[in-house]
């Protein structure tokens, strides 16, 4: 392993475990960046207590008013342009494995099914997509029961066009 490799590492375990708080009105920008394994959360007045390592993401039009913390401030208007500008602060370059590792609703971790447990939410779980998928991750918090279906695939298309990730992901990871 080079060191930059290792240095890469750990630089990615410190985004990962950090919380990264949106100016409600970027509150757009949650699901995809949820979608990148990110802690995505959205920051409301009197919030405090931020960690060493959270961040809050803000238009530089918009200030926040908060103390102790790292802020990111976004130039750009357009929704590409500031997913850019936010993984370029975070020094963070999503990956296929990091991908779909968040609950897009109440942004808790997910987890992946295997075989017994999927068979135990089959009826949540449309028929068709029973017989054409594989892997399904659940989240612990809310119930709700993920798969890379459609929706998964066109996210992935669209932060292929923003250049936020490489080209030809697999269908599963």
């Amino acid at each position: 392993m080079l060191v930059s490799d290792f240095v890469l590492r750990i630089s990615d375990l410190f985004v990962l475990n950090m919380r990264l708080w949106l100016a409600p009105h970027l509150a757009h920008l949650k699901k995809i960046l949820r979608m990148a394994g990110l802690d995505t959360r959205i920051w409301k007045k009197g919030v405090g207590g931020f960690e060493p390592e959270d961040r809050v993401v803000q238009s530089i039009r918009y200030p926040l008013p908060v103390k102790g913390v790292t802020v990111v401030s976004l130039v750009s208007v357009e929704r590409g342009e500031q997913l850019r500008e936010v993984f370029k602060a975070l020094a963070f370059k999503p990956d296929r494995t990091g991908l779909l590792g968040r609950c897009l609703r109440c942004n808790h971790p997910l987890k992946r099914l295997n075989s017994e447990e999927v068979a135990g939410f089959q009826s949540r779980i449309p028929f068709y997509v029973m017989q054409t998928k594989q892997h399904f991750s659940r989240c612990d918090r809310c119930g709700r029961i993920y798969w890379q279906g459609t929706h998964a695939r066109n996210m992935m298309r669209r932060m292929e066009e923003w250049g936020i990730i490489g080209h030809n992901l697999p269908d599963a990871p």
